[in-house]
């Protein structure tokens, strides 16, 4: 749908322009469009965070919120795309910043925020707090499903992250809104690992009218030299489309001369490129799969992953991807459960000492051990604590 107020600014400002006395509209550069999904006045927030048993969550309502589903422009390997996520905006004249929540790993189209909007709704309530909310689809779901999502690099994420941020911006100036400049990033498992690339991004290239004001990624594989050196060690894993799913990716991405073969045992080399292309769900993919790392992967790739020429594709494409050793010097907290076993507590362990070993103090990075039995139990726990902190941070 166009957005007809925005249609209704260039008309007056064409008029005004013939008097030659009033400045050129404002350039929109990634917005495209939108389409109303629903709105919540503040009481019908606190009802629902009453009801569904969050209660403690009432006392940072403070507005009403318009969900959108939301449609920008972005780039991914030099070409430009339509991209599309979810935004929540608050309906107030006070100078608001932007929040983006990065989601964890899924497969299936269906399951993209855009379009399963319902299963991401309880986060667009926090919008009601004074934040523009974004959930981005990432490359590869939404308007952009046509290209298999670059699961777990990090220049994907960069793009479809900020550009989501800039359009945001934008779409809330249209709409009357007034950005306080201010950016906080978060995310879970995948959305961990995003989350950790776009605060890189934004320390590696500054954006005029944007400052990143601290991130917190959780749970995510940021040291894939060293993920891919857990899978080795399991006698069995429980998400083993993980594994297929990065294969894949990084296939498209890097070596699409290389047979998957190369890496993963047959039945299931030739069947990972459509298990992965979005039709079915990650357990429908594990289900097609086994979780017995040595009936899946090759055994000569396990063995020489780092001394063989013939595994150098997938051994340069996870250290360029790898985010566990640089300095940040933004607020980065991260948060990892130590009873996680999908996507190990090391692996956090790792990258917070990095951190610390390049010069970050205390008040750039922190580690906060969530409670919980497994990898999906600590994302309840960390949602609490980050709102909380957001909320400190404003």
């Amino acid at each position: 749908m166009k957005n007809l107020r925005y249609i209704w600014f260039i008309l007056v400002i064409g008029i005004l322009a013939g008097c030659g006395s009033d400045p050129e509209p404002r350039k929109i550069e990634y917005y495209q469009d939108s389409e109303k999904l629903l709105n919540f006045t503040a009481q019908q927030i606190k009802d629902l965070f009453n009801a569904g048993g969050a209660s403690a969550f009432t006392s940072l309502v403070e507005h009403e919120i318009i969900v959108y589903k939301f449609y920008y422009k972005t780039t991914y390997n030099g070409e430009d795309i339509n991209a599309s996520g979810l935004i929540s905006i608050p309906v107030t004249e006070e100078p608001v910043p932007v929040v983006s929540i990065q989601h964890g790993t899924i497969v299936n189209h269906d399951d993209a925020p855009s379009i399963d909007w319902p299963s991401y709704q309880t986060l667009t309530y926090f919008s009601s707090g004074g934040y523009i909310m974004v959930i981005p689809d990432y490359i590869g779901f939404g308007s952009s499903e046509d290209i298999l999502h670059p699961y777990y690099i990090s220049k994907a994420y960069e793009a479809a992250i900020i550009d989501m941020i800039r359009a945001a911006e934008e779409f809330f100036y249209l709409e009357g809104g007034n950005f306080n400049g201010e950016v906080f990033l978060a995310g879970y498992s995948e959305g961990g690992y995003a989350t950790m690339a776009a605060h890189k991004a934004f320390e590696d290239n500054p954006i005029e009218g944007f400052e990143l004001k601290a991130s917190a990624p959780a749970a995510g594989g940021y040291a894939l030299t060293a993920f891919r050196n857990y899978f080795f060690t399991r006698d069995n894993y429980d998400q083993p489309f993980f594994m297929a799913y990065v294969g894949a990716a990084y296939q498209e991405e890097y070596f699409q001369n290389t047979d998957l073969s190369v890496y993963f045992q047959e039945p299931y080399a030739s069947e990972i490129p459509g298990l992965v292309s979005g039709a079915l769900s990650g357990s429908q993919v594990n289900s097609s799969l086994t979780t017995k790392v040595s009936d899946l992967l090759q055994p000569g790739f396990m063995a020489n992953a780092d001394t063989d020429p013939l595994y150098s594709g997938m051994k340069d494409a996870l250290e360029l991807n790898d985010l566990s050793n640089w300095l940040p010097t933004i607020p980065m907290y991260l948060y990892h459960g130590d009873a996680d076993v999908t996507v190990p507590f090391s692996n956090s362990i790792t990258t917070y000492q990095n951190m610390v070993n390049l010069g970050a103090g205390a008040n750039i990075v922190s580690l906060t051990t969530l409670d919980g039995e497994d990898h999906l139990s600590g994302g309840p726990a960390y949602f609490f604590e980050v709102v909380q902190l957001i909320n400190s941070l404003k």
